[in-house]
């Protein structure tokens, strides 16, 4: 792996800058993404080519179509498997170059920094807040990428075959852009604060693990158990807390979703059969319009998950960040210029 052979003191610690850093791989899964979707979008077409053949004069025609069909299908699963092997692998490189970052900062910093965060808290950020991040550079980016090429895509297709289906379809949009802001802004909150209190309670254990002798030597082991379950109920409190925040926002996205499917079977078996200069649709275009939709459905869904895997990453970052920030009690000084060294050598009075 190339991030191996790099110097943690030269990479950035800047969130954006891992983005620019493998943007390349991100491009290359991009491009995966865009051929998938863009397969997708031909199937719906073709489908429904074959569905009006089929209702049609010339049933014999879905043949082509069919054949069709299969291979674009083919296209589109081993685009799809080629962009999570890049963006995946994305994300894994940059987990393994910040994880480096995190110890040549460590290393740098004196006894006054480690005064002021316990290991508890150094641990929970070496574990917790770099698998968020990880979390973020792959799954979040991949999401993303694929919620954009995708409502680009099946927009395509609803538009066309008919605008009236695509807003009726759309009724819940507002709800769900509003319900996706409030979920963003707690999920940053909740996420910091389950960070946290993991980090004391690592703190606590890690503390009696170290003093075990002194603990049992002074009969402690009443008062560090309370500790320890204070601490570990905290912890539980604000995981519970993210849980059900995390719940919520799951039933929330689907009845959005649900109430638009409602919508697209009612208004369009009132377009069904109706001339197609009043807005009239065919089986075949109805068809089309559903394999869009339920492709946008998915996507509308993990929305939801994109955020929460996003601001998760970010109040990941934001805790490492605290780490490589941290000035040194030590710094190195400028090197001081050279002298002006003359090379002649003088010799007298040598005897032997």
């Amino acid at each position: 792996m190339a991030s191996a052979r790099v110097d943690p003191g030269a990479l950035p610690t800047r969130l954006g800058g891992y983005f620019l850093r493998h943007m390349p791989v991100y491009l290359a899964g991009a491009v995966m993404l865009g051929v998938f979707q863009t397969s997708l979008n031909r199937i719906d077409w073709l489908s429904k080519a074959a569905i009006d053949g089929i209702f049609g004069a010339s049933p014999a025609g879905v043949v082509r179509p069919a054949l069709m069909i299969l291979g674009l299908a083919v296209v589109a699963f081993f685009t799809r498997v080629g962009s999570r092997w890049f963006i995946f692998n994305a994300g894994r490189d940059v987990e393994y170059e910040v994880r480096a970052v995190l110890l040549h900062r460590l290393h740098r910093l004196g006894t006054a920094f480690y005064r002021t965060m316990s290991a508890g808290e150094i641990m929970s950020r070496s574990t917790g807040d770099l698998q968020q991040v990880r979390l973020l550079f792959g799954f979040g980016v991949l999401n993303i990428i694929n919620v954009v090429f995708a409502f680009g895509s099946a927009l395509q297709v609803m538009l066309t075959v008919s605008g009236r289906l695509t807003l009726a379809s759309f009724a819940m949009l507002p709800i769900l852009m509003v319900a996706t802001r409030f979920f963003s802004r707690e999920m940053f909150s909740r996420t910091r604060q389950t960070q946290e209190a993991l980090g004391r309670l690592s703190d606590v254990l890690q503390a009696n693990l170290a003093g075990v002798r002194v603990v049992r030597s002074f009969a402690l082991e009443p008062r560090e158990r309370a500790r320890f379950d204070v601490a570990n109920a905290d912890y539980l409190d604000a995981s519970l807390a993210f849980a059900r925040l995390r719940g919520l926002m799951g039933p929330i996205v689907g009845s959005a979703s649900a109430i638009g499917v409602l919508a697209v079977f009612w208004y369009g078996a009132t377009l069904l059969g109706r001339p197609a200069a009043s807005g009239g649709i065919t089986r075949g275009d109805f068809f089309a319009f559903w394999l869009a939709y339920g492709r946008m459905t998915w996507p509308m869904v993990a929305m939801g998950f994109a955020v929460a895997i996003v601001q998760r990453g970010r109040a990941g970052y934001a805790r490492l960040k605290e780490v490589f920030d941290a000035e040194p009690e030590v710094t190195d000084g400028p090197l001081p210029a050279p002298e002006d060294v003359r090379g002649a050598i003088d010799v007298r009075d040598l005897t032997f």
